[in-house]
Parts: structure tokens; C-alpha cells; sequence
């Protein structure tokens, strides 16, 4: 099997990919495409600040020739030499030699780009990839709102509403980030206008009890982790949303780099797909599980191999027991990538 931090497809063996590995490759493709996509917006905004930037320039000049004194006796050379100093204040044709190129002086509105990427004022806000800027502006905003500052907690607010209502596959990463790391300060809602019926719940955290998030997901059901099923009444199904929340347990953190999450998963998943490979493993290799369970984030050695996996798991005190009763059947809902509703029996 290749490893996927390659990037490149398995050698072929006389045989069809394992479903995990289709998932893998298509998230792969999928992944290339849009960073393809957005190579091709940051290539258009550089175009735009060239030509801003040869329009300072004319305007600057513009300017400079206006506030100048004028000889009445230079005004004939002045007249004479037009073709000179014309060439001080014409854009620059394009260059095809870079990236940079310069457009004609009457820009079409079609020419000008849309800053996709941008929202709320927050750069790389609709990217799937981490972006330091997107971070560093979100954890401001959220200092802003924190203090109680209008304009900043009517912001995150709406930011908020958005993402609840982003299906999960859909999310951006600084959506993701802002579900994860915003809580809503007591002050927003005091207890003499809240409406009973619809309980105002604080974004859980990675480390927060189970009943918290099965409460939070509850009422935001469209934003259900991958792999988890949904009651008759429309609630997610315990033991995978129980399962979902130790896997995240798990996971490298979320600031931790994209492909190092990805191999992580990756393995994870291709570890809990077969069942007793965990069993089989933690024995050949002769390792020993932690007594209490403790799960944390992954911070082991990059790349990631199966065997980081299972040696994390067993330091984390998973044990066959668990692996076998909770995380392989949530593993096969999750490699379905669905979240349907089951019958009236699991109600």
C-alpha cells in the first residue's frame, strides 16, 4: 500500500482498491482541485494589484504635473515634447514573462476578482485549509466579542449561524474553527428572555462530557460527525456518537498540519475497517494497554504509519474490547459516509 503522504497511486497488485483507499484518493483529488482552484484566484489577485498599483502611479503623476509652476515661455517645448512626457503616465502593456501583467486602462467589471476565499472580513474565511491569517483574525474577533464589543459578537453570531447550517462535508476550516473554539458569553442570553423550548447551548469543546455534545447535536442534527446514525426521534444514535467522540479524541489536533491529520485518519480507519487488526497487532507487536482510559490528541512522529496508530491507541488505554464493541461498527458507518436514520427499534 502507498503511503498516502506521497500522494501518489498504489502500485498495481492485480486487485481493486479496498474502499478505503478509494476514500483516501478521492479526498486526495478532491484536496488538489481546490488548492488548483485557489492558486488560480491568488494568480487573478495579483493581476488586480499590479494594475492598482500602475493606477497609483498614473494618479500620482496626474498629481505632480498638476501642483507644478508652469513657464509661459516652457508651455511651446511643453507642446512640442507631448510625445515624451507621454510616456511617463501610459500603463505598461502586459508582461508574459510572470505572473504579473498589467490589463488595459478601462477595466471591465468582469476583469475584477471576487475574493471567494474572503468572508466577514476574515481572509481564507471559505477555505478548506488551514490559514494562519484566517486564525489570527478569527482569535481577535472572538477577543473583540468576548469583551462585549457590538459590532464583533453580532459578527461572530452570524458566523456562527452559518456554519451550523454548513452541512458537515461542506464546512470551511475556519468554520470548523470557530464551532470548535467560540463560546457564548453568559451576557448574550440572560435567563428572563430565553425562550424554554429552545435552549441556548455553548459550542462544546474537544474535552467536554459526552452528554454535552449529544445535547449540542441534538438541536444542530445537520452538522452530525461522519459515521453517525440518527435515531427515530431524529437524534444522533449513542453508541456511534459516542464512538465519533472518542475517535476525535484521538486525532492529531486540529492546528496540527493537514496531512498529518489526514494520514492519522487515514490509518485509523483502515485499522478498525478489518475487524480483530487491532487485537492482532497490539499482540504481534507485544505491546501493553494503559489501564485507565486517557484518549488525546495524536502528537507522535510524521509521517504517520499503522503502527504510530496502534501504539497511540494502546498508550491511550483502548482496548480490544472497546475497539471491537464500539469503534469497528462506528468505522464501517463512516467509510459509508452517511448519516441515515435508523428504524423504530433503536428509538
Amino acid at each position: 500500500m502507498t503511503h498516502p503522504s506521497t500522494g501518489t497511486a498504489p502500485v498495481a497488485r492485480g486487485e481493486p482498491l479496498t474502499s478505503a483507499e478509494r476514500f483516501y484518493f478521492e479526498g486526495l483529488e478532491e484536496g488538489l482541485r481546490r488548492r488548483e482552484a485557489e492558486v488560480i484566484t491568488l494568480r487573478t489577485r495579483l493581476d488586480q494589484a499590479g494594475f492598482e498599483i500602475a493606477q497609483l502611479k498614473l494618479q500620482n503623476q496626474s498629481t505632480k504635473e498638476n501642483q507644478a509652476p508652469r513657464d509661459p515661455e516652457a508651455a511651446l517645448s511643453d507642446d512640442t515634447s507631448s510625445n515624451d512626457s507621454s510616456s511617463f503616465i501610459r500603463v505598461p502593456p502586459p508582461s508574459h514573462s510572470g505572473l504579473m501583467s498589467f490589463p488595459p486602462r478601462a477595466v471591465s467589471p468582469a476583469f475584477r476578482p471576487s475574493p471567494s476565499n474572503n468572508r466577514y472580513g476574515i481572509p481564507n474565511y471559505l477555505s478548506v485549509f488551514r490559514s494562519c491569517e484566517a486564525e489570527t483574525a478569527l482569535k481577535e474577533l472572538m477577543e473583540k466579542a468576548r469583551s462585549m464589543d457590538a459590532r464583533a459578537l453580532t459578527r461572530i453570531k452570524s458566523m456562527c449561524r452559518e456554519a451550523h447550517a454548513t452541512p458537515r462535508d461542506s464546512k470551511s476550516w475556519a468554520q470548523s474553527f470557530i464551532l470548535s473554539e467560540w463560546r457564548n458569553p453568559p451576557e448574550l442570553a440572560p435567563p428572563n428572555i430565553r425562550d424554554p423550548t429552545q435552549p441556548v447551548l455553548p459550542n462544546p469543546r474537544m474535552g467536554d462530557s459526552f452528554e454535552s455534545w449529544f445535547e449540542y447535536y441534538s438541536i444542530h442534527s445537520s452538522c452530525l460527525p461522519r459515521g453517525v446514525r440518527k435515531d427515530a426521534q431524529g437524534k444522533p444514535w449513542k453508541p456511534d456518537l459516542r464512538a465519533s467522540r472518542l475517535a476525535a479524541q484521538l486525532r492529531p489536533l486540529q492546528t496540527s498540519p493537514t496531512v498529518t491529520r489526514t494520514e492519522f485518519n487515514y490509518y485509523l480507519i483502515e485499522l478498525l475497517g478489518t475487524s480483530g487488526d487491532y487485537h492482532r497487532m497490539v499482540s504481534r507487536r507485544g505491546l501493553r494497554i494503559a489501564t485507565k482510559l486517557s484518549p488525546r490528541p495524536y502528537d507522535g512522529p510524521s509521517p504517520v504509519t499503522i503502527e504510530d496508530v496502534v501504539l497511540h491507541m494502546a498508550n491511550c488505554g483502548i482496548t480490544v474490547e472497546t475497539t471491537r464493541d464500539d469503534l469497528e461498527p462506528w468505522s464501517h458507518q463512516y467509510k459509508a459516509g452517511g448519516t441515515r436514520v435508523l428504524g423504530p427499534k433503536f428509538a
